[in-house]
């Protein structure tokens, strides 16, 4: 059954709780990914900031996915946070906002530390708080070590990522369109892991398309301008995770990714509330399939998966505007 490890601290501003945020979330992701674990397969991830309370959310099917999540955060309380972790973390909140980051100094180590101090709780123990955006929203936007200025998309562009797979693999099959969706947005989910260790970027406004019945997703992704990568680099980096992903380096006929989402619909997806996606979004997604336990289970097959795979393609798209909103 999936199960959710939902924990929170406070801080005295809400910028740095939201650059803790952003730390905290990426330590505990990196370290479940290190253990052979997949996002949307094994574990699912975001984090929250209210005002100056932010809050963390892991969801997972199996025990021992929760245990190496008890061990994550363990071993992130006793790490020392680095100066250039929150300056990363800094840089991805100048793009989420659409505000360049003017000031930032090594003192903000000092605000960091300090929160990082306090013991994480549980959100059943979240009493009854009040907000302060509308009281100064210059406590959103600063601390004494760290400034950015007024919100001007000018100083930021954007790829557009498009993931599909041939329409031939599963245009006569029910079971395998569905699946053929699934693992898009399994694709799309791990992908977005890969590229924010190696790029300072937003993820933003993804949407579905189901043209001459193929499927496939978008994801925007805004960079400042001057970080943007090439378009060869960026490309060679989507086609270098997707092929790691399915053939693990030829190291077996199945890579680890191929079994582990095996395993999701053999053994999780025999309750429908453990479904990624509900049966009135399926349905959106891939123009009328409903499909239950039993259909998932038919094509919880290595052959199957791994065949589908083969058949996805990672394009690249530059432009020079932001898209807003999320899917």
């Amino acid at each position: 059954m999936r199960t959710m490890d939902k924990r929170f601290k406070k801080s005295e501003n809400g910028l740095i709780a939201h650059i803790y945020e952003h730390i905290s979330v990426n330590h505990v992701e990196n370290y479940l990914l290190s253990k052979g674990f997949f996002d949307s397969v094994d574990f699912r991830s975001w984090g929250s900031t209210y005002d100056e309370t932010l809050g963390n959310t892991f969801e997972y099917y199996d025990e021992k996915v929760y245990e190496e999540i008890k061990k994550a955060y363990l071993a992130f309380d006793k790490t020392t946070i680095p100066y250039e972790d929150i300056k990363w973390a800094a840089k991805e909140i100048a793009i989420e906002y659409r505000r360049p980051l003017i000031k930032i100094n090594r003192s903000i180590t000092k605000e960091i530390d300090k929160l990082h101090q306090i013991p994480w709780q549980d959100i059943e123990d979240l009493p009854a708080i009040r907000g302060t955006y509308s009281i100064s929203g210059r406590t959103v936007y600063s601390t004494p070590n760290i400034y950015y200025g007024n919100e001007n998309v000018n100083y930021f562009n954007r790829i557009t990522v498009k993931i599909e797979i041939k329409d031939t693999l599963y245009k006569n099959c029910l079971e395998k369109k569905a699946l053929s969706a699934l693992l898009i947005q399994i694709l799309n989910m791990n992908l977005i892991q890969h590229l924010r260790n190696r790029y300072v970027l937003y993820d933003n406004a993804g949407s579905w398309n189901n043209e001459n019945n193929t499927i496939s997703h978008k994801t925007n992704f805004s960079f400042l301008k001057t970080n943007r990568p090439s378009q060869e680099d960026f490309q060679k980096t989507c086609n270098d995770f997707l092929s790691h992903l399915i053939n693990d380096d030829n190291k077996e006929e199945y890579s680890p990714f191929v079994l582990r989402v095996k395993h999701l619909l053999k053994e999780h997806y025999k309750d429908f509330e453990n479904f990624y996606f509900g049966l009135r979004k399926l349905s959106d997604i891939t123009d009328g399939i409903l499909i239950g336990p039993k259909g998932w289970n038919s094509v919880a097959d290595e052959e199957i998966i791994k065949e589908l795979l083969l058949g996805a393609t990672i394009s690249c798209e530059y432009g020079d505007n932001l898209i807003s909103g999320r899917d």
